[in-house]
């Protein structure tokens, strides 16, 4: 057996092929941090470049996925159930937003938030087509969204 005196650290500018995370979620959050600059420095709010990468900024977009994903469960109910009752589809979006798992990876720079996000929106966009050509042009999306994420 081998052991170590110092424990294994990850150094800045090399790749650690032990770390799964797809390439996706840090594009997307390259963009995000981008639009958070640009859009602080409409307001003329002064913010250090490196701080848009920090872990709390990185981490509010899995907010923004889990947002888009309440709304989209809440579409997907009303859809699929009752039209008309906003308050039940509401309660069952909030409900499965809380499913432990979904609330834990909420928290962390991790894909399962996007992932979730992704799949209900293809899934809302096959259910809301009618057409053969847009239920194909959404599960070629889904397929893109799956690689990048």
């Amino acid at each position: 057996m081998h052991t170590t005196s110092r424990p294994h650290v990850h150094l800045p500018g090399v790749w650690d092929p032990k770390i799964t995370t797809f390439p996706g979620l840090y594009v997307v959050g390259t963009g995000f941090g981008s639009a958070v600059h640009h859009a602080l420095s409409t307001f003329q709010v002064n913010v250090v470049a490196p701080s848009l990468c920090s872990l709390n900024v990185l981490r509010s977009i899995n907010v923004l996925f889990n947002i888009g994903s309440l709304f989209l469960i809440v579409k997907l109910r009303c859809m699929k159930y009752a039209p008309d009752a906003i308050t039940t589809g509401a309660v069952h979006g909030i409900v499965i937003a809380l499913f432990p798992v979904h609330y834990f990876f909420s928290f962390l720079y991790y894909t399962d938030a996007g992932a979730v996000f992704f799949v209900l929106a293809m899934y809302f966009f096959a259910q809301r087509g009618r057409a053969d050509r847009l239920r194909h042009g959404a599960m070629t999306m889904s397929h893109l969204v799956s690689a990048a994420v």
